[in-house]
């Protein structure tokens, strides 16, 4: 045996390498062969033809170019991306529609606070400044609940999941901090309105609902 890959969560994790008839011997295989990939030194080399023969030599045998391999799994990643990227921007519509109905409520009921408020001279850019800072805050608390729900159920989730050992999972930094900064972006967009119709909420008005 000349080698032996390691665990790196993939489909080729722990593939033993070694000399044919050794692996033949002890493996207890005799002369099967299910695989063959091939691969070249020169990008000009013939690997379509070399593989057509080799499978008319050997017709039971499956014969690929890890070119083709390589190009099968970036296809794959490919759509993957795309379809991730699709279901995230699904996500984020949800979320954007559930706080802006969240504060638009939240607004309803605090009708009359509101009306105290601009009584006692609070202008409108304090409302603003109430009314975003309090979205601000729940989105930074959500945030921070989601991220540590995320990393705890990944560590639990996925060694049940998949082969993948927990000190295995790695978490790029900067991705979540991008999406802790999104989250908080997200939420202060979704409030601008309900911010503005808290603003323009008639102080007269308000206060004979008291």
């Amino acid at each position: 045996i000349t080698g032996v890959l390691l665990p790196t969560g993939s489909q080729d994790d722990e593939i033993i390498f070694g000399d044919i008839l050794f692996l033949k011997q002890n493996f207890n295989k005799k002369s099967n062969i299910s695989l063959i990939e091939i691969s070249a030194h020169c990008a000009e080399c013939p690997i379509d033809e070399i593989i057509g023969h080799i499978h008319d030599v050997l017709p039971h045998v499956n014969v690929k170019g890890v070119r083709q391999i390589m190009k099968q799994k970036m296809n794959m990643l490919d759509q993957f991306g795309k379809f991730s990227f699709t279901i995230t921007f699904i996500i984020v519509v949800i979320g954007a529609i559930l706080i802006f109905n969240s504060m638009m409520g939240s607004i309803a009921e605090r009708t009359k606070e509101i009306g105290i408020f601009r009584a006692l001279g609070y202008k409108k850019n304090h409302i603003y400044t109430i009314i975003l800072s309090e979205s601000i805050v729940l989105s930074i608390g959500s945030g921070i609940t989601g991220i540590l729900a995320g990393l705890i159920s990944s560590y639990i989730m996925l060694p049940l999941l998949t082969d993948v050992a927990p000190d295995l999972i790695k978490f790029n930094s900067l991705m979540l901090v991008s999406t802790f900064l999104s989250m908080i972006i997200l939420s202060f967009t979704a409030s601008l309105y309900p911010a503005y119709k808290a603003a323009e909420i008639d102080p007269v008005i308000a206060l004979s609902q008291i």
